[in-house]
């Protein structure tokens, strides 16, 4: 594969991953007793060592493993993402996400290893801070210093677990994670060549064992750079707009200034790309506005001390219609039409309408942001919330902007001031985030009569129920009787949920009379699966050619990941995980000569062909034949399980019936999906009672 590195990516397909290896167990019967004697001896030292793992990997080219190098067509290694040296061209930085932190045995010399780093590259790594791993981190963080010059370990969210530390006490006690939300789930690496920037979107964590022994899939695209750097470029193109968001965000208070450093590089490349970014992030959600080019929309929202001033000068009838927003003395204050003072924006909003201030942007009427005050239609609160512990209340503001020459400003503000007056604008853009971002991208009418295929792959599952697959649909643009996806199964897929029976009808397999692999894969159906993707397939009738999308990535078919609407009196999205994700679409013949050119050119990817996809599974799909002892049913200990850390005694939002509730309990622990891990316990995906299907 080293020959596709030296070639530019156009981001018109996705891959899978090179398997290497098979991971065997103990009891497996293809096990010599030498072999077998390793892994006891290796489970061993595992009980004296947490950081220690008990597996035999099994190369593909040993005949026992029942594979060959014909399972690795259409595939790509992390190796291949780095063709510097075949491109006479020059890495010079690496931004990686990842869920699960790298293999403190040998994992980052792993990384270096295959990704071909050389010391003086700077490295950034952003991950989920995994609560009770200090002694894992704390390992893993003295290999990145000892193998790179310049590293930087970032927690989103949990900045004090972030290194290096600015002032590092030998002394303290480890930090621990304080949130209980899933702060990393997306997998994306940056790579920063002297030519270009690539773009790699995956399903894959920095693991070994998921790059070189679990099904796994892989996008990239390279994007040029251009001839001078332009900070407004990171607000127009959609793909590199929503790029500058995930990163503002993910970035925020990462040490040695890695999101100013970031964005700024960003600002040198057209990030312009025919694929749509899928980003989910925790918390509340509502759509986003629509908007014309030179316009953004900012979320905003009240100040924390506000929410406890006595009701009677909150005036939340006045609130339930229109609000103004008005700078007094420096600071900008939510007043009722009355001209009462109701709340006061939270600090990071305060910085965003100063940074458009700064920045000359202008409201809707094309006034200068610091000469009106703004009009703006609040969320509907309802009429018994609880003002001693209110719901966050959310604003949106559009906003007009024009490029101008940034070199203008530089006498008020440096180069510094400037960028972060971007940063903190991006930050805060409204976006679309999981089912919302589905539907804002396949809003168009597809014709379910033509519709061969909807399937979807995926690592994790949760208590989803026929509600939530109606609302897939729709924002999918899908209005059919028999709501979502079929999901595709392993011949022994281990299913240890008494909840996932519901699912029967809807598991599906991969064989056929003719063969049970995917032709272009042979094997692939052995390998364990940690692939996320869902595509909808369609043949034209009038062309007898094949037409639809796929959406590959980090989201798994769970409510954390897409998130779930509640529609009440406004439509809101929930959603504990940060995810990231890439949307190819190939639309009918007839949809795109009804659409005006710019629209064709917008909503297809260009040169995707999506009969051409290297699917994980193969066509046709068949129901599972699941017998009941493939059910396992739930233990005692899984009813009466309680949540430690994550929820600890903060309050949380819970999807009934009919509405979000607020509650304190654990009686409706299972509809949320992360749970407590402490050093020591072993995989915890692997335990029953946790609800995780197989791994994120």
């Amino acid at each position: 594969m080293g020959e596709r590195a030296n070639r530019w990516f156009r981001g018109d397909r996705f891959w899978l991953n090179k398997i290497l290896h098979v991971k065997l167990e103990e009891d497996n019967d293809l096990l010599t007793p030498h072999e077998r004697r390793e892994i006891q001896e290796a489970r061993l030292a595992a009980e004296e060592d947490p950081l220690q793992e008990a597996r035999f990997e099994l190369p593909i080219s040993d005949e026992r493993s029942g594979l060959d190098d014909r399972i690795n067509s259409d595939v790509l290694s992390l190796r291949d993402l780095n063709g510097a040296e075949l491109d006479h061209d020059q890495l010079m930085s690496v931004l990686l996400t990842t869920f699960d932190m790298p293999d403190p045995n040998g994992g980052i010399a792993w990384i270096k290893n295959e990704l071909r780093l050389d010391r003086s590259v700077e490295v950034t790594l952003c991950s989920h801070p995994w609560p009770g791993r200090a002694t894992r981190r704390a390992t893993v963080w003295q290999q990145f210093v000892a193998e790179f010059d310049d590293v930087v370990w970032h927690f989103p969210g949990e900045p004090q677990l972030s290194q290096p530390k600015d002032d590092t006490d030998d002394t303290a006690e480890p930090a621990e994670p304080e949130n209980g939300t899933c702060t990393v789930h997306a997998k994306l690496i940056l790579l920063e060549f002297h030519s270009r920037l690539r773009v790699v979107i995956t399903s894959a964590n920095l693991l070994a064992s998921h790059w070189e022994m679990m099904n796994e899939v892989v996008w990239v695209q390279d994007f040029p750079r251009t001839t001078g750097p332009n900070l407004y470029r990171l607000l127009e193109a959609e793909f590199g707009c929503d790029l500058s968001h995930f990163l503002a965000q993910t970035l925020d208070a990462a040490p040695k200034q890695r999101r100013a450093a970031w964005l700024s590089r960003l600002a040198d490349f057209d990030l312009q790309s025919n694929a749509h970014l899928v980003l989910s992030l925790p918390g509340k959600h509502e759509p986003a506005i629509a908007l014309q080019p030179g316009q953004l929309a900012l979320r905003l929202s009240v100040f924390e001390a506000s929410k406890k001033l006595p009701e009677a000068e909150l005036e939340l009838s006045t609130l339930s219609g229109s609000a103004w927003l008005k700078k007094e003395q420096g600071t900008w204050r939510l007043y009722d039409s009355e001209g009462k003072t109701c709340l006061c924006l939270d600090e990071i909003s305060q910085k965003a309408l100063f940074a458009a201030e700064n920045l000359n942007m202008k409201t809707d009427l094309f006034v200068p942001l610091a000469q009106t005050d703004i009009q703006i239609v609040t969320t509907l609160l309802p009429e018994d919330v609880d003002w001693n512990s209110p719901p966050e209340l959310l604003l949106r503001l559009k906003l007009s902007y024009k490029r101008q020459d940034l070199k203008d400003l530089e006498g008020s503000w440096t180069q510094t001031d400037l960028v972060e007056f971007f940063a903190i604008l991006l930050s805060q853009l409204e976006v679309d985030y999981g089912l919302f971002a589905l539907r804002r991208h396949l809003n168009e009418v597809w014709a379910q009569a033509e519709e061969e295929d909807y399937v979807a792959i995926t690592s994790s599952v949760s208590a989803l129920d026929e509600t939530w697959f109606r609302a897939l649909d729709q924002c999918c643009g899908r209005f059919a009787q028999d709501a979502g996806p079929k999901v595709v199964v392993r011949d022994t897929p281990s299913i240890e949920y008494s909840w996932l029976h519901a699912w029967q009808d809807r598991l599906v397999q991969h064989r056929s009379p003719s063969h049970r692999s995917p032709s272009h894969s042979p094997g692939r159906e052995k390998i364990p699966n940690h692939s996320k993707l869902i595509t909808r397939i369609f043949k034209d009738k009038s062309t007898e050619k094949h037409y639809g999308w796929v959406y590959v990535g980090s989201h798994n078919l769970t409510c954390a990941a897409w998130g779930t609407i509640s529609r009440n009196e406004e439509e809101i999205l929930w959603s504990n995980n940060r995810e990231l994700g890439i949307l190819l679409q190939a639309p009918s013949a007839a949809a795109r000569a009804a659409a005006p050119a710019a629209a064709q050119n917008a909503s297809v990817s260009a040169g995707f062909d999506i009969s051409e996809m290297p699917w994980p599974f193969s066509f046709p799909l068949h129901r599972a034949e699941l017998e009941e002892g493939d059910f396992q049913a739930e233990s005692a200990e899984n009813q009466d399980y309680h949540w430690s850390w994550w929820n600890s005694d903060d309050w949380y939002w819970c999807w009934t019936s009919s509405s979000w509730v607020r509650g304190n309990s654990d009686e409706n622990w299972q509809n949320w999906e992360v749970d407590s891990v402490t050093e020591g316990q072993g995989d915890w995906r692997l335990q029953p009672k946790y609800s995780w299907w197989w791994t994120a």
